[in-house]
């Protein structure tokens, strides 16, 4: 689902309602807490015509640094 292209834009927008339907799915699946959080997030960046976004987040594991808090030195 993640990014449409050869022609998949024409098919999802004649599938407006079905496209609907998998947007609610998601979200509700979303509000669950899965162990799939991430996939099934990207796929609903996608159903949010998000392409862009939804082919290139990460798994967010190598996007955390560690810096100081400039008010008291502690790590955050």
């Amino acid at each position: 689902m993640r990014s449409p292209s050869g022609g998949c834009d024409d098919l999802l927008a004649a599938c407006p309602d079905a496209i609907a339907e998998l947007r609610k799915l998601l979200d509700r699946h979303l509000r669950s807490r899965p162990t799939d959080y991430l996939a099934t997030y990207l796929d609903l960046l996608a159903v949010n015509e998000q392409y862009h976004w939804s082919a290139v987040v990460g798994d967010f594991s190598d996007d955390f640094y560690v810096i100081a808090c400039p008010h008291c030195a502690a790590e955050v």
